[in-house]
C-alpha cells in the first residue's frame, strides 16, 4: 500500500487543518466547488478570474458519497464525474 504524507487544508495564508482526513478529502471537490459557486455569486456585478484547481482526479483518489458508483465504472470515472 502507498503512503501518503499527511494534508494540511489552507485557505488563503490560513492553515486551517494539519492533519487532512480521506473523509474529509472526499468532500475536497464538493466544497470548492460550492465556494467557487459562492464567489461567483458575490462578485457577479464586477469583472473577477476565478480559477479552481481542484486536487482531484489525481492520486490518492476520493469520493464523495454522492458520487460514489455512480458512474458504473471505476472509483477514477466516479471522480471524473464528480468533478465535472
Amino acid at each position: 500500500m502507498i503512503e501518503f504524507l499527511a494534508l494540511s487544508l489552507i485557505e488563503g495564508t490560513k492553515v486551517i487543518d494539519t492533519s487532512v482526513s480521506s473523509e474529509q478529502q472526499k468532500l475536497f471537490t464538493k466544497e470548492i466547488t460550492e465556494k467557487s459557486f459562492d464567489f461567483i455569486n458575490r462578485n457577479q456585478s464586477r469583472p473577477f478570474f476565478l480559477y479552481i484547481a481542484h486536487p482531484m482526479v489525481h492520486v490518492p483518489l476520493y469520493v464523495s458519497d454522492a458520487s460514489a458508483g455512480k458512474s458504473g465504472a471505476a472509483l477514477f470515472a466516479d471522480m471524473v464525474t464528480e468533478v465535472d
